[in-house]
C-alpha cells in the first residue's frame, strides 16, 4: 500500500475512477484489467503492472539497440567476435537503463512513468521499422501508439517535434510509392489508428455522463472535464524556473547531474559519443536527429518543471541508453577503417573489453548495489498503520488528512469497503483546528494526520492534545491552557 498519487492509482483502476490531472484514462483502463488478476491484493496487482510495463520497455529498448547498431555496423571483425560484441552492447545498454535509480524506483510502484516508458519504446520501435522497411502497418502502429501515448501522459506533447521528424523521414523514404486511392487509404488508416489510440479519452465522457464513484475534482461542467484532461491545475508548473541564461544554465546542470546519477560521468560522455556517432553516419543520421529532438524536448521540459522534475527525465534515460550502446560499439566500427592490423587489433580488443566490462560487470554490480534501496517487497508499513487507524476509529469519526494519506483511506473504502462511516476531510489546513473544535463540541471523535509532512498543522498541535493511532493522531482534547 502506497501514499499519494500511487495510492490513488491503486484504487482508481479497480473502480474505473478518474485520478488527478491529466486523468490518465489509458492507465485506468489497463489498471482495471490488472485489478482482476487473482494475485495478492489490488494494490499489489497495480504495483506489479509497473514492473511489467518497465520490463517490456527494457525488452523493446534491447531490440531497438540491436537494430540501430546493426544498421550502422562497419566492423569487419570475425563474425563470431562481432556478433558477441553487439549482443553484449545490447545487454549493456538495456541493462544500464533497467538499473538506473529513477527507472528502477518507478518500476516497483503504481505510477504512470513505467507505462510512459513502454509507450515511448513502442513508438520508437514502430518508427524504426517504418523508416527501414516502409511498411504501412508500421506507420499505422506508430499512429495508434502515439494516440495511446497522448491518452496516457500529457508530456507526450514535448516529444512531438522528434516524432514529427521521424515520421517525416519515414514518409520521405516512401515518397512515390502510393498514388491516388492507395494514398487516400494510407492516410485514412493513419487517421483511424490515431483516433483508435485516443479512444481511452472516452472514459472521461462516460464517467461524467453516467456517474462515478470517484472523479478527481468532482467536475460539474464539460469545461471542468477539459481542464482536468489538459492538466489545468498544474500548468503553472511549466517552466517554473527563470528563463534567463543563468537560470537555464543552472537547470541544464541539474539535468546533467541527474543523468550522471543514473549512468555516471563516463556514461554521460559515452552517450554523447554515441549520439555523435549516430549523427555522423549517413545510414543512421535521420534517426539520430529524431532521437536528439526527443531528448531535447523531454530534457527542456523536465528540468524546468516545478514538481519532482527528475522523474520526467525517464524518456531521456531511455534514449541515452541507446546512445551509450552506440558509443560503446563505435571503436569496433572505427577499427574496421584502419589499414594497419596492429592498431586495428588493439582498438578492436580495447573496445570489446569495454563493452564486455559494462555488460558483464558494471550492470550486475549496479543492480546488486542498488537493490537494497529499491526492494520494497517487504514494505508493509503504510498498510499496517492504516489498518490500525481503521480498526481503532470510533463510528462516524472525522479524519483530517492531507492528500498523501487521504488516498490510502480511499483505497480501503472504495476497493475493500472498509469503514465507509468515516468522514474524510482534506481541504484547507487552516480549517482543521476550528473544525476539530466543532467536532469535539458535538461529541464527535476527531483524528488528524500530517500536512505536507509527518506533523499536523501547527495550529492543531498547539491547540490540542494528540495521541498517535496508526497513520494519524487521535485528538484527545484541548491542550493545557487552551
Amino acid at each position: 500500500m502506497l501514499v499519494g498519487d500511487s495510492g490513488e492509482f491503486q484504487f482508481t483502476g479497480a473502480i474505473l475512477g478518474i485520478p488527478h490531472p491529466t486523468g490518465y484514462p489509458l492507465y485506468t483502463l489497463l489498471g482495471k484489467a490488472w485489478s482482476l488478476l487473482p494475485l495478492g491484493t489490488v494494490a499489489y496487482r497495480i504495483n506489479l503492472s509497473s514492473a511489467c510495463y518497465m520490463a517490456a520497455a527494457v525488452a523493446l529498448l534491447a531490440w531497438l539497440i540491436r537494430q540501430v547498431s546493426a544498421a550502422g555496423a562497419v566492423d569487419s571483425s570475425p563474425a563470431l567476435f562481432s556478433l558477441w560484441m553487439r549482443r553484449l552492447a545490447v545487454l549493456g545498454g538495456a541493462g544500464l537503463f533497467a538499473v538506473a535509480g529513477t527507472v528502477w524506483a518507478q518500476a516497483v510502484v503504481a505510477r504512470s512513468y513505467a507505462l510512459n516508458a513502454l509507450l515511448l519504446a513502442g513508438c520508437l520501435a514502430a518508427l524504426w521499422t517504418w523508416w527501414v522497411t516502409g511498411r504501412r502497418a508500421a506507420g499505422w502502429a506508430f499512429a495508434a501508439l502515439l494516440g495511446l501515448s497522448l491518452a496516457h501522459h500529457g508530456t507526450t506533447a514535448v516529444l512531438l517535434p522528434g516524432y514529427t521528424w521521424l515520421s517525416g523521414a519515414a514518409l520521405w523514404r516512401r515518397r512515390g510509392r502510393d498514388q491516388g486511392a492507395a494514398r487516400r487509404r494510407w492516410w485514412a488508416g493513419m487517421v483511424g489508428a490515431l483516433a483508435l489510440g485516443l479512444s481511452p479519452y472516452l472514459l472521461f465522457a462516460y464517467r461524467f455522463v453516467f456517474g462515478y464513484t470517484y472523479y478527481w475534482g468532482n467536475p460539474q461542467t464539460w469545461d471542468d472535464v477539459l481542464i482536468l484532461a489538459r492538466g489545468g491545475p498544474f500548468t503553472g508548473q511549466f517552466f517554473a524556473y527563470p528563463l534567463t541564461i543563468a537560470g537555464q544554465l543552472s537547470r541544464v546542470m541539474f539535468g546533467l547531474d541527474q543523468l550522471s546519477l543514473q549512468f555516471g560521468g563516463v556514461g554521460v560522455a559515452l552517450g554523447l559519443a554515441g549520439l555523435l556517432r549516430l549523427l555522423l553516419d549517413a545510414r543512421t543520421r535521420p534517426f539520430g536527429v529524431g532521437l536528439a529532438l526527443l531528448v531535447a524536448g523531454n530534457f527542456a521540459f523536465a528540468v524546468n518543471y516545478g514538481i519532482i522534475g527528475h522523474i520526467y527525465l525517464i524518456p531521456t534515460y531511455l534514449c541515452w541508453a541507446l546512445f551509450m550502446a552506440a558509443g560503446g560499439l563505435w571503436p569496433l566500427d572505427w577499427a574496421a577503417n584502419l589499414r594497419r592490423p596492429g592498431p586495428r587489433g588493439m582498438l578492436r580488443i580495447g573496445g570489446g573489453l569495454v563493452v564486455a566490462l559494462v555488460a558483464l560487470l558494471v550492470v550486475p554490480g549496479l543492480a546488486a548495489a542498488r537493490l537494497p534501496a529499491q526492494d520494497r517487497s517487504g514494505d508493509t508499513r503504510i498498510r499496517d498503520l492504516a489498518l490500525t487507524t481503521l480498526a481503532a476509529a470510533e463510528p462516524g469519526a472525522r479524519i483530517y488528512v492531507d492528500w498523501e494519506s487521504l488516498c490510502v483511506f480511499r483505497y480501503y473504502r472504495f476497493v475493500e469497503g472498509r469503514r465507509p462511516d468515516l468522514d474524510l476531510y482534506s481541504e484547507d489546513p487552516r480549517d482543521w483546528a476550528p473544525g476539530i473544535a466543532r467536532d469535539l463540541a458535538a461529541g464527535r471523535a476527531a483524528y488528524v494526520g500530517g500536512w505536507a509532512g509527518a506533523d499536523p498543522p501547527a495550529a492543531v498541535r498547539q491547540a490540542y492534545r494528540l495521541e498517535r493511532v496508526g497513520l494519524v493522531y487521535r485528538v484527545l482534547g484541548p491542550a493545557p491552557g487552551e
